[in-house]
Formats: C-alpha cells, structure tokens, sequence
C-alpha cells in the first residue's frame, strides 16, 4: 500500500495502536526465542520450563497477523475504506470493546472515502454517540472531530447537514445530569471539541477556547449560521454553539452577536432555537450570566425578544426572565 502525496489525509490513529500491540507481541516471542537459544526450540517446547508460553506466544502472534490484515484490509486503496464503505469486522485488538474498531473504520471513512460514503459514515458516528456518553468519548478521543469538521465544509448540503449533526450530539454537555459537579474536565486533551462532558465546568473549559482545534470548530459553526440561507443546517449550528455556553468567556461578544443576530431570522424555528441558545449563556448556575447579559442587552436582544413575546413565544419569555433577573440589569427595565 502506497500513501501519496494526492492521496486524501491519512487517518493514522488505528495504525499507530495496531503496530504498537504488534511490535510489543514480536517483542515478547523474541525475548522467548533468546531464553530458549540454549537448546532446540522443540525440546524446550516438549520438556522446558518455558513450554506454556509457546501457546500463548502463538496466540498473540495469530492476534498480530488478523490485526495487520484487518489494518490493510481498511487502508487498502482498492477495497478499503477510500473506496467503498467502512468494514464492520471487529479486529482481535477490539474484540472486548468493537465499538473502538466501528469508531476507527467510521472515522477513517469520513476523512478519506467518497463523499455519499463520507455522509454515511458521519451519519453512523453521529448514531453511535447518541447511544451513549462511552461512545461521544471514544469517537473524540480517536480523533472524530477533525473529519467532521472538514466534512462540514464541503460545498454540499446534504454533508454540511450530517456533519453539523454530528458534532452537535458530541458537543452536547448533558447538563440535564443529575450531578451538575460530576465531571472534571482536566479528563481532555486540548484537541477534543468545546461542550464536551469534559468541558461541562466553564471555569475549566474557558481555558480551552484558545485551542487551535476549538477555534476552528467555533469558528465554522459561527460561518454556518452567518452564511446558511436555510434553517437546515442553522438549527444545528445554533444548538451547537448553545451546548458550549460554558467554555465562551465574556470577551467573546461574536459569540452573543451572531445569536442575536438569529432572534431576528424570518425563520420561526430558527429565532427560537438562538433563544434557547442564549439562555444557556445567562441561565442562573452559568458563572458569566451577568457579563453575557449586558452583551446580549447592549446587542439589542431586548427589543427583538420582545417581538418574539407578541408572537407568543414563551422561550422568549424565558430569556427575558433569565436577564431580569441578573441583578446588575435589573435598572434596565
């Protein structure tokens, strides 16, 4: 298998743990071998000391080479992943966890096949993190988001839409969790995308923001939801940017501006979904409710909110109470 320079980016993260494992079981047959150097392979295996651990060996060694193939069989220009969809099979490294060889086939889909196969990929990865919060980490973790978010930059909208999904759903917070305190968030490493559950604590994740990873994934959300003519692939953006409320710091006013800006949409579902948004931003346990308060009011919420209430919107009403109640604006009203 030849990687060229034209070839799309390579998805390395199941090759570096396959060789890894690979070369520690080749390592451990060799070590074997040298104990054994004294004497006939054979009369070690029948009478030696060292007799139980040639079966083992072998079975590691058997583990290596269906590793290996599976690897190849994945990366294969002709029948992997590039061409056609990702292969389900679960490799022996995987086979106490499959999840991570779907995550590993799924992702390497995403950033290197055909693009209908690209859409289907994304699509799965997205299903597979709406199972469960394991998954959201074990996608994140292996590298899911950056694929993601070139997906989300192809001129197409069907891809733009799969792909907003997707990293909607592994940047939701579950902040209806019963324990409001129950994850850190130090748990990350810089790449993992904003709103995380690691990110959960906004005294922790605002650190994060300055991130080169996170600012791409910031940045492109905001240009779906500036650029986007239709509330397909806004909605998705919009509810995306609102499941980070808490990484943002007050600074970040573009943030609270491009929310505002979507109250005004002619779009009745897409003026509701930036409400629901902003209320995260000022709800009564966010630390910067104040400071993203006085953004939202001297960004002129206010009044469209207000025209949202005539239209009966009662998450309008919502946010409203949300800002009155922050003491500082109460001489406001």
């Amino acid at each position: 298998m030849i990687w060229s320079a034209a070839s799309p980016p390579l998805y390395d993260r199941p090759i570096v743990r396959i060789v890894t494992e690979v070369s520690k079981n080749l390592e451990r047959a060799l070590t074997l071998v040298r104990k054994c150097k004294r004497c006939t392979l054979f009369r070690r295996f029948v009478t030696g000391k060292h007799a139980t651990d040639f079966p083992r060996i072998f079975a590691l060694l058997e583990s290596s080479i269906a590793d290996m193939n599976w690897l190849l069989s994945l990366f294969d220009p002709n029948i992997g992943c590039a061409s056609r969809e990702p292969d389900l099979s679960v490799p022996p490294i995987a086979i106490k966890d499959p999840v991570i060889s779907w995550v590993w086939a799924f992702i390497a889909t995403v950033e290197m096949s055909l693009l209908k196969n690209r859409i289907e990929a994304a699509h799965n990865l997205a299903l597979l993190a709406q199972a469960n919060e394991k998954n959201k980490r074990i996608i994140i973790k292996e590298g899911g988001v950056p694929p993601l978010l070139n997906l989300l930059k192809e001129n197409w909208t069907e891809a733009q839409i799969v792909a907003a999904n997707a990293l909607y759903i592994l940047s939701d917070d579950q902040e209806r969790g019963s324990d409001p305190g129950g994850e850190s968030g130090c748990e990350i490493s810089g790449e993992v995308p904003p709103g995380a559950a690691g990110f959960r604590r906004g005294a922790c994740g605002c650190s994060k923001t300055n991130s080169p990873d996170v600012r791409a994934v910031i940045d492109e959300l905001l240009r779906v939801i500036k650029e986007s003519e239709g509330p397909e692939l806004r909605i998705p953006a919009i509810r995306s940017i609102g499941s980070l409320a808490r990484i943002f710091p007050a600074r970040e006013i573009r943030v609270i501006e491009s929310l505002v800006a979507q109250i005004r949409s002619k779009h009745r579902k897409v003026a509701e979904e930036a409400v629901i948004a902003l209320q995260k931003f000022v709800c009564e346990d966010h630390f910067l409710r104040s400071e993203h308060s006085k953004s939202i009011i001297k960004l002129n919420g206010v009044a469209a909110l207000k025209r949202l209430i005539g239209r009966e919107s009662p998450q309008a009403m919502v946010l409203l109470c949300y800002l009155y109640d922050s003491r500082p604006l109460q001489r406001y009203w």
